[in-house]
């Protein structure tokens, strides 16, 4: 695998407000978007043959009325399944009609790309943001998943999740 360096440009579709992909030698820059409305657990898996380097995740939820804490996370695991990196799986509690954004981005400090993401959901003000570095040299091989959900699963099919991936894949 090719690793390259990272070149920190940002390309910014203005258009459709949105950051379309950072680029970066020897690697294809991609980017999911999962605005699947009434589901509020959402897996991206690594595929065979691939790997990706990490380099944001921009989750946010929006709870219904249902009554109960949300445990909103965003999480890395292996092929066992189990937790890689405890310290990234970021977890935070949402009542019923809060709304929220978790980001995972590289870096110590927060991302002032980041923060241009507008909300992905209509009528979306936050009432919390938590925010976690990952660091710079994230690669997940094939088999390993993000999974971001509400782990208490209050109201599943009903509150909305919507997830921005972007990573760097390369050919394993």
């Amino acid at each position: 695998m090719a690793r390259g360096n990272l070149n920190r440009t940002n390309i910014l579709d203005e258009a459709n407000d949105k950051i379309v992909a950072l680029t970066v030698e020897g690697g294809t820059p991609k980017v999911i978007y999962d605005g699947t409305a009434n589901d509020s657990d959402k897996t991206f898996t690594v595929p065979n043959g691939k790997v990706w380097r990490l380099s944001y995740v921009h989750a946010e939820i929006k709870c219904t009325a249902t009554a109960g804490n949300r445990a909103f996370r965003v999480a890395i695991y292996n092929t066992t399944p189990n937790l890689v990196l405890p310290y990234l799986a970021c977890t935070t509690v949402f009542t019923a009609t809060q709304t929220g954004v978790i980001e995972e981005y590289v870096g110590a400090t927060f991302s002032t790309t980041a923060a241009q993401v507008p909300p992905l959901l209509d009528d979306f003000t936050p009432t919390q943001v938590k925010r976690v570095a990952i660091p710079p040299d994230l690669y997940l091989p094939a088999g390993y998943y993000i999974r971001v959900a509400d782990m208490a699963a209050v109201d599943a099919a009903a509150d909305d999740v919507w997830v921005v991936l972007h990573y760097i894949e390369y050919d394993a």
